[in-house]
């Protein structure tokens, strides 16, 4: 019996609609503009909060970054005093590695830029990573071609070069690379192994372009505790101590080799990649609080736009509301009847609305191929803001439609 009373209901509000065509369309323009500015930001914010997520994620959730620099600050930072900080040394790399109790794997990181060449290319800026041969158990990369550094060219710093899979097509074209030479500033790279395409991230991690050497290798061109450097001693705390753990070790240790007092603060900073989580979550409630004051004004027209229309159609039908109470009509029939007529109002500008986000995401993947997908809980999102939007607009001529006498009502004219 409800079915058949909701059934009748929405027939009569879609003739309604169907009667009042451009009525219909500039009321639900409204609506559709503000799902489709609430939608379009919510749709790429997700799509790029979850680049970033998994860019950060390839940090490793338990990975230690001892560095100059924090990763978070904010307006007040005082630079000035982390400018003078000294940079991680290979020594207290050395020194972690072999005293640090709760640490499972370390790693030395750092580049420079230097001139290389081979005889079908020339590059001025070629990014030299250096690493330890426990890089790979931090940011692990496939080899495609040849092999992993020994322990013997990494501890002696020997002349040889792991390279990304757009290096070698840069500097080698189709042939192979592996056993070929590179030539940087006065040293010849031997290339001992090639690696699998990985594209970019987020964060702008990726190892197609780089030149992966020991990390020795970089004292031929630049002192490794340098700014220009860029060094980073990187840890993982074994399974049965906590990431707490390992950091409070870590302090200590550094704080023991630079010969800090307790009254000192520390001149490093210990980073983490829960910090940038925590940042880029601040980060996007703000756009996602931009994106509902923006939907919301539109959908605050919208709403009103809806109210106006459905008031001027209760005066338009009132001899027809007075026939269909006098026929029998209950008021709830005459309140359903208005309701959704309301509600199917604004559904249908909340559907416009996110058909134009999909085409939007669609047209913006294809332009700058970059993934920006309306997934099912932002569009279930926008029909119930639509649907919430259509119902408070409706209330009240609604409510006043059902309260109308089928005597009075029949004496008006329509």
């Amino acid at each position: 019996m409800i079915w058949i009373f909701i059934k009748e209901a929405l027939i009569m509000a879609w003739q309604s609609l169907r009667s009042n065509k451009l009525r219909t369309i500039l009321t639900i323009s409204g609506i559709t503009i503000g799902i489709f500015s609430i939608i379009a930001v919510f749709t790429v914010i997700d799509s790029i909060k979850n680049q970033i997520n998994t860019s950060i994620e390839s940090l490793g959730s338990n990975t230690i970054f001892v560095q100059k620099w924090p990763w978070v600050f904010d307006a007040d930072f005082p630079w000035w005093k982390y400018i003078s900080r000294p940079n991680p040394s290979y020594r207290e790399y050395l020194f972690l590695q072999n005293n640090a109790e709760t640490i499972e794997e370390i790693s030395y990181l750092a580049s420079t830029q230097q001139k290389a060449s081979t005889p079908l290319l020339t590059k001025s800026d070629q990014y030299l990573s250096g690493i330890t041969l426990s890089y790979p158990d931090f940011f692990p990369f496939k080899i495609r071609e040849g092999r992993m550094f020994t322990a013997n060219e990494t501890e002696q710093g020997e002349a040889v070069c792991i390279i990304g899979y757009q290096t070698a097509i840069d500097y080698f074209g189709n042939t192979e690379a592996v056993g070929q030479a590179i030539k940087v500033g006065s040293q010849k790279l031997t290339v001992i192994g090639v690696l699998d395409k990985e594209g970019e991230n987020m964060l702008g991690g990726s190892g197609d372009e780089l030149v992966f050497v020991p990390v020795l290798f970089l004292r031929n061109f630049i002192k490794l505790d340098s700014d220009q450097a860029n060094p980073n001693i990187l840890l993982k705390p074994k399974s049965d101590y906590t990431r707490e753990d390992a950091i409070n070790e870590i302090r200590i240790l550094m704080r023991q080799y630079r010969k800090l007092s307790p009254k000192k603060e520390d001149d490093f900073s210990i980073n983490t990649s829960t910090m940038l989580t925590i940042g880029v979550q601040g980060l996007f409630r703000s756009l996602s609080m931009g994106g509902w004051i923006i939907g919301g004004f539109a959908l605050l027209v919208g709403g009103f736009g809806i109210a106006n229309i459905m008031f001027v159609s209760v005066k338009e039908r009132t001899q027809q509301i007075g026939i269909q109470k006098a026929l029998g009509a209950k008021r709830r029939f005459i309140l359903l009847q208005f309701m959704i007529e309301s509600v199917f109002l604004s559904i249908m500008g909340g559907i416009i609305g996110l058909i134009l986000v999909l085409i939007l995401s669609l047209l913006l993947q294809f332009l700058i191929k970059f993934s920006f997908p309306l997934t099912f809980a932002n569009i279930i999102m926008g029909i119930l803001i639509a649907m919430i939007v259509g119902f408070l607009a409706g209330i009240i001529p609604a409510l006043q439609a059902s309260k109308l006498d089928p005597v009075e009502a029949m004496r008006k004219n329509a």
